[in-house]
C-alpha cells in the first residue's frame, strides 16, 4: 500500500509575484519582438511600416496587459479568480482588440502599410507563446 504523506505539490504556484512576473515577461517579450520587427520594416521598407508594425503589435498588447492587470488586481483581491470572471475578462480583451483594429485601420488610412500591421500582429501574438515558454516553471 502505498502512503502519501503531508500536501501534495501544486503543479502551478499561485501569488501575486508569479503572476506579475509573467506579465511583465509577457509585455517585455511582446515590445521585444514588435520592435525588431518594426525596425526591419522601417529599414527595410519606410518608416511608415514600422509604424504600421508598432500600432498592430500595440491593438494586441495593450489589451492583454489591461485584462492580465485587471485579472492581477481581482486575484489579489479575491484569492483567487473565478471561470466566469477569466471568461468575462476575455470577452472584453476581444472588445478591446477590435476597437484597437478599427482605430488602428482609422489611423493608417487607405495607404497604409497593410503586411507590416498583419506582420505586428502575429509577432505580438506569437510573443505570448515564447512568453509561455519563458514562464513555464514560474
Amino acid at each position: 500500500m502505498v502512503r502519501c504523506g503531508g500536501r501534495p505539490e501544486r503543479l502551478v504556484k499561485s501569488g501575486a509575484g508569479v503572476w506579475f512576473a509573467v506579465l511583465t515577461k509577457t509585455l517585455a517579450l511582446q515590445i521585444f519582438v514588435v520592435g525588431a520587427l518594426a525596425g526591419a520594416c522601417a529599414l527595410g521598407a519606410n518608416p511608415r511600416a514600422g509604424w504600421a508594425c508598432v500600432m498592430g503589435g500595440a491593438a494586441i498588447a495593450i489589451p492583454n496587459l489591461m485584462v492580465g492587470c485587471a485579472l492581477l488586481v481581482r486575484s489579489q483581491a479575491a484569492g483567487q479568480v473565478s471561470a466566469a470572471a477569466l471568461l468575462g475578462a476575455e470577452m472584453g480583451k476581444l472588445l478591446l482588440i477590435g476597437t484597437a483594429f478599427y482605430l488602428s485601420a482609422r489611423g493608417l488610412g487607405p495607404k497604409g502599410v497593410w503586411l507590416a500591421f498583419l506582420g505586428g500582429v502575429l509577432v505580438a501574438l506569437k510573443a505570448q507563446w515564447l512568453a509561455l515558454w519563458f514562464t513555464r516553471n514560474s
